[in-house]
């Protein structure tokens, strides 16, 4: 709260850490936002009501700051991000501070005058993300649809056929799939029906169905790196009950990942996870693959072997963008010096050896050491 930059944003950002774990929102001065979310569904942290009231008490305080003419406003929110931040807050003010409500409510009604009507819908999403329980029995879909009349130009359009797209998506692909297929800005789209694509793969894998896993994955709007990641999803969740199938389906993992750029990252993160699924399957062959990943590896200087992950965007053609971040632990290779470790320790030991970079040997090397300590606990606790 001493901070003089610190603005609307700050507090954003650091409300996620207390209310909304995994979701990030942030406004630009000409109202339009940016939304981060990394999957995970963990609630907010029990946090100490001190440390709570605490927090509220310096977002209050930046929140209320007194304004500088709109032509001198330096801050990242400007006054329409500064609206839609306080407004996204206040039930939260209201729940857990109800003596700051007041003037909050006093300062929205003053940051209304400058925030354009498109900003202010109280059926804007953004308003309550996070923060207020969806009404699963609303129809959000039709409510969202309803804005095309007040639309003023395709940017517009293509916002809200952007929205009733991702609201229709947990309920009806087709009708998603439908509504995406109305944005007419090109880039927009093909993101957008990547972004839904990828959404419901992730979803018949975490539902446990390979067969549909498998099915979606052979959509042409996925990304490469996705789709080899799916095809290795999927074959894990064949691998007990058809290791011959999940087997073939690694052999389209592998031609996905080769696919990708010899300079990506992604190539190699893509090899790791089909070596990782091999070594249950494949011992041989998962041995084989490692001598390609060292190389591909030892070439690459960005390459970490650790914080895997996918990240879906959709940018706007009018601005403002949505982010969405999966970690993906068989992207990292701890997973597999592991397993390479609990077969053959000394043999894992010289392939560790072999990676160049300072990162991914370390990462590699402190597998190793600790598939070793798991086991000497395991056996002294036999004994």
């Amino acid at each position: 709260a001493g901070d003089p930059s610190a603005d609307a944003n700050t507090v954003s950002l650091l409300t996620s850490y207390v209310f909304t774990p995994f979701l990030y929102i942030t406004v630009r001065p000409d109202g339009n936002s940016h939304t981060r979310r990394f999957r995970g569904d963990a609630p907010p942290p029990s946090l100490n009501p001190a440390l709570r009231d605490s927090f509220l008490t310096a977002a209050a305080q930046i929140l209320m700051r007194p304004l500088p003419p709109p032509d001198q406003d330096r801050s990242s929110s400007g006054r329409i991000g500064s609206y839609v931040v306080t407004t996204r807050l206040l039930p939260l003010f209201d729940r857990f501070a109800p003596d700051k409500s007041p003037g909050l409510r006093a300062r929205q009604s003053l940051l209304a005058q400058d925030t354009p009507e498109r900003n202010r819908r109280p059926d804007d999403p953004l308003l309550t993300r996070g923060i207020v329980p969806e009404d699963r029995s609303r129809d959000n879909v039709a409510d969202t649809l309803a804005r095309l009349d007040s639309a003023k130009n395709s940017n517009e359009r293509d916002m809200i056929y952007f929205r009733a797209a991702m609201n229709a998506l947990e309920r009806d692909a087709a009708q998603a799939r439908e509504l995406a297929m109305k944005i007419e800005d090109v880039d927009t789209r093909k993101q957008l029906l990547a972004f839904m694509a990828f959404q419901l793969v992730s979803e018949a894998i975490s539902g446990k169905k390979p067969e549909d896993a498998l099915r979606l994955a052979r959509s042409e709007e996925l990304t490469t790196v996705q789709r080899a990641w799916a095809f290795t999803e999927a074959a894990r969740l064949m691998s007990k009950t058809q290791p011959g199938r999940a087997t073939e389906v690694l052999d389209e993992a592998t031609a996905e990942a080769r696919k990708l750029d010899d300079a990506s990252p992604d190539r190699v993160r893509a090899l790791v996870a089909v070596a990782t699924q091999l070594v249950e399957l494949d011992r041989p062959r998962a041995w084989e693959l490692m001598n390609e990943i060292v190389k591909s590896s030892n070439a690459l200087a960005d390459f970490s072997g650790e914080d895997g992950g996918l990240t879906l965007r959709v940018e706007f053609k009018g601005g403002g963008a949505m982010t969405s971040n999966h970690n993906v632990e068989s992207f990292d290779l701890a997973g597999i010096f592991a397993a390479l470790a609990r077969e053959d320790l000394d043999r894992a030991v010289t392939l560790a050896r072999t990676l160049k970079g300072e990162s991914p040997r370390s990462v590699a090397t402190l597998a190793i050491a600790r598939t070793v300590l798991v086991k000497r606990v395991e056996n002294a606790a036999s004994n």
